[in-house]
């Protein structure tokens, strides 16, 4: 006798044990969704960390090497996104 056999004859009792088979497949499929909510919300949690850190470095940087005399953070980002678009023309 195959092992697949075996196996399937297994799967096929644990089925009827737990109902219909569409039952079994509506259980995966929460189970599925379940982790699928787990992985988005992990990634999103990632992404947050990534992008806060990096918007921190850059006001330090910014903050440090291009803002002028008296000029705020987001008055030198503004100052030299106008620069680069005048640039750019």
């Amino acid at each position: 006798m195959p092992i697949c056999a075996g196996t399937r004859s297994i799967h096929d009792r644990k089925i009827q044990e737990e109902g219909t088979g569409i039952m079994a497949k509506s259980n995966r499929a929460t189970t599925n969704e379940k982790i699928a909510e787990t992985v988005v919300a992990t990634y999103k949690k990632i992404q947050d960390t990534v992008v806060g850190s990096y918007t921190k470095i850059e006001d330090a940087s910014v903050d440090r090497y291009l803002a002028k005399d008296g000029e705020t953070v987001d008055e030198a980002k503004a100052r030299l996104k106008r620069e680069q678009q005048n640039a750019q023309r």
